[in-house]
């Protein structure tokens, strides 16, 4: 892997020299955009209506609309030497409990990687985060903007989440959702039963994508010229009316689950 980012972590008094890597790799196939008649891939031209020509990337600035039509113009060296300690250091500002953390806020996930001399700070800090079960709090500067970010550990690895700010947050105050409901204990009880009995340790690869390997179908067929299949059309599922007989037939249709050793 390739770092993007290299500083250090900091709290209190210790100063610990790391390095960021994207934890997390995006395996979706990619489109291209064609020309239906030709299948031509289209192009997107940078062009100055204005002026009338196309511009070269040495040409193009970024510009901040602070009213319709009226511009700041922003250059990116300019941006880099904005006077921000978060830019090289990641200080951890606060500690929280991780149950606290919404996962709501989780925007990116990054692995912390220690650097020369940051080995036996790192550790320290890595097992304090773990038996504790806190994340620090911290601002850091990455891709040009600057985030808030936590830092938690998991198994020795120091992995730092950028979250969105509070303000990014949408309000969910305009969804329609339902009022107190009156929840009879027999239905919550099997709730809880179907809930447990469903319950299993977190195994991502046990859940395939399958979009993707329908997709690949799907092209296998196009490329041996044969015609797509066609999916039968879903069958609608008719609202819940008895709770407690559908959580009840819910429980005897469920597959028996292996019992993980306690």
């Amino acid at each position: 892997m390739r770092s993007i980012w290299k500083g250090a972590i900091s709290f209190g008094l210790l100063h610990i020299p790391v390095k960021l890597y994207p934890a997390a790799q995006e395996s979706r196939p990619r489109f291209r955009l064609l020309h239906r008649l030709c299948h031509t891939p289209i192009t997107y031209r940078r062009y100055c209506p204005h002026c009338q020509q196309e511009l070269e990337n040495e040409a193009i600035i970024r510009g901040y609309e602070f009213s319709p039509g009226s511009f700041v113009t922003v250059e990116e060296r300019t941006l880099a030497a904005l006077p921000l300690p978060s830019a090289h250091t990641i200080r951890l500002l606060s500690f929280v409990p991780l149950a606290e953390l919404d996962p709501l806020y989780y925007q990116k996930g990054y692995y912390v990687e220690p650097a020369e001399g940051g080995a036996r700070a790192y550790g320290l800090l890595s097992q304090v985060l773990e038996e504790s079960q806190r994340a620090g709090l911290a601002r850091v500067l990455l891709r040009s903007r600057e985030w808030l970010a936590a830092v938690a550990s998991r198994g020795g690895l120091l992995r730092l989440h950028t979250l969105w700010e509070a303000a990014e947050i949408r309000s969910p105050q305009s969804l329609a959702l339902p009022g107190e409901i009156r929840v009879e204990p027999q239905e919550r009880a099997l709730a809880r039963q179907l809930v447990d009995q469903m319950t299993q340790p977190f195994q991502p690869d046990r859940f395939p994508n399958q979009w993707q390997a329908a997709f690949q179908e799907l092209l296998e067929r196009k490329l041996r010229g044969e015609a797509p299949v066609r999916p039968a059309a879903p069958q609608e599922e008719p609202a819940v009316s008895d709770l407690l007989a559908a959580l009840e037939k819910s429980l005897q249709e469920l597959e028996p689950q292996p019992v993980s050793p306690s």
